[in-house]
């Protein structure tokens, strides 16, 4: 299998990639071959609305790193989306390359599970979508639906979504005592998914399940001034 891991944090060092080096962990099977891609150094410039790719070529009018997106998406046999929640969706990085992808569909539309989509150019239909993100709240609930939504929309409702509270706890030493535990959680939900293609009910509400009480993150995160 080949898998593509798209780090769409804007930091060098990324809370959330810290989730889906764990995944991955799990994920990987002895033969598979991987790729990361760092979009905050990549040059991607903002769609232009044009519908160049559909009209003229299948490629865009703009010329930058976003070609290479484009074959290494193709590549892959599954995409993995790291990233933050900013403002509850991705950052504008990570949204401008997804933004990019419109070559990749024709102009031509279909009905699918209730819905109107673009015809893709090709068979996406085998590739596996998987979207991880973090973010610094101390809850899961409601932060996440917009962000969940939009990718479901973009890849398919069968897309599959973990969304981590509490993110910048993976960076800091001296929380180790709950982050090792949650993070061999994640590499177990890894491993899950690679042999059934879904994620439980429990391993999700696992997931779900804040580190520590929100009471005490609040406190923390307030007295770190």
């Amino acid at each position: 299998m080949n898998i593509l891991i798209i780090d769409g944090s804007p930091k060098k060092v990324s809370d959330t990639m810290c989730i889906t080096n764990a995944f991955i962990q799990g994920y990987f099977d002895k033969g598979d071959t991987t790729k990361s891609i760092k979009v905050i150094d990549l040059e991607i410039k903002p769609c232009l609305g044009c519908f160049y790719c559909w009209q003229k070529l299948d490629d865009c009018c703009q010329i930058d790193d976003m070609k290479s997106v484009l074959d290494d998406f193709l590549w892959a046999d599954t995409i993995i989306f790291s990233f933050p929640l900013y403002c509850y969706s991705m950052p504008s990085q990570l949204k401008a390359l997804t933004d990019r992808l419109l070559p990749l569909s024709k102009i031509t539309m279909k009905e699918v599970d209730g819905r109107t989509v673009h015809i893709a150019k090709c068979d996406m239909s085998q590739k596996k979508f998987i979207m991880i993100s973090g973010c610094g709240f101390p809850n899961f609930e409601d932060n996440f639906k917009f962000a969940v939504g939009q990718f479901k929309n973009l890849f398919g409702k069968k897309s599959t979504c973990i969304c981590v509270s509490e993110a910048p706890m993976f960076n800091a030493p001296e929380a180790k005592e709950v982050t090792v535990p949650y993070l061999e959680k994640i590499k177990l939900a890894g491993r899950e998914l690679r042999e059934s293609g879904v994620l439980s009910n429990a391993t999700q509400d696992a997931i779900n399940t804040p580190m520590i009480p929100n009471e005490v993150y609040i406190k923390i995160v307030n007295g770190s001034k």
